[in-house]
């Protein structure tokens, strides 16, 4: 699993959608990663807010942000959160076998 950046402001926030920010994730708003896509918005800032606190665990950084000031973080770069995160369930999930065989 790949820690991927954002840029909010000048400052690089490392980011990242694993295993744990996803378990945080669905045991905080209750939903799985087979209802991502009927997340609502307080869904995705959750989601955001954990991939915050792994990226930075990862990296070896802590962050302390709260909601409110990750809800402001996010408003400057919800677009490109959410175009990330398909790349990082593409790294979780397996890939079909029979869809690999036919692009090969």
């Amino acid at each position: 699993m790949e820690v991927k950046y954002i840029k909010i402001d000048e400052k690089e926030y490392p980011v990242m959608v694993n295993f744990e920010a996803l378990m945080e994730t669905e045991e905080r708003t209750g939903k799985a990663l087979k209802d991502f896509a009927d997340f609502k918005l307080k869904d995705y800032l959750e989601l955001f807010h954990q991939s915050l606190i792994a990226g930075g665990e990862e990296k070896g950084e802590k962050y302390k942000a709260d909601k409110a000031a990750t809800k402001k973080l996010l408003n400057k770069c919800y677009g490109d959160f959410i175009q990330m995160v398909p790349d990082f369930f593409e790294e979780l999930l397996p890939r079909d076998p029979v869809r690999q065989k036919k692009e090969q």
